[in-house]
């Protein structure tokens, strides 16, 4: 059995896996290493998580866990920022769409105040990686990690 943690990152590749991000090159807790022959990726994350104890013992708990979601993007001719900036934009609407990430969370919003983050890299080809932060709430039975 895998944790409640574990699943949320998976609910998330499966959402971006249905709405086409990255033309499906969406991994979980990959390494950064993107080869040169891959135009666009996504890398998901877990950061951390931090629970609420139900008042009522043997309750639920609830959980707040930050979930980052790497955009690469390469672009022949363009700037390597603005392919990931493609990427970062079709992750957003995806989520924005499907907020409980069918209904497996109670919600996935994103993280106020440091929401998005930008870096580039340049070894074979420029490589921009717009990073996006969210909060997906979602609950586990009693004081475990099991959904």
């Amino acid at each position: 059995m895998t944790t409640a943690h574990r699943q949320v990152l998976v609910a998330v590749k499966d959402v971006l896996d249905a709405a086409g991000v990255a033309l499906g090159r969406v991994y979980t807790s990959r390494t950064r290493s993107i080869s040169a022959e891959t135009p666009h990726a996504v890398v998901i994350r877990l950061g951390r998580s931090a629970s609420e104890l139900s008042r009522v013992l043997g309750g639920p708990t609830t959980w707040k866990t930050l979930v980052q979601i790497e955009c690469y993007g390469r672009m022949s001719g363009g700037e390597p920022d603005e392919a990931s900036d493609l990427i970062v934009a079709a992750v957003f609407d995806a989520l924005a769409a499907d907020p409980t990430l069918s209904g497996a969370v109670m919600q996935m919003v994103p993280l106020e105040g440091d929401t998005l983050s930008w870096d580039l890299d340049e070894l074979d080809t420029a490589l921009g990686c717009t990073t996006a932060k969210f909060i997906v709430s979602h609950k586990t039975k009693g004081r475990t990690l099991n959904p």
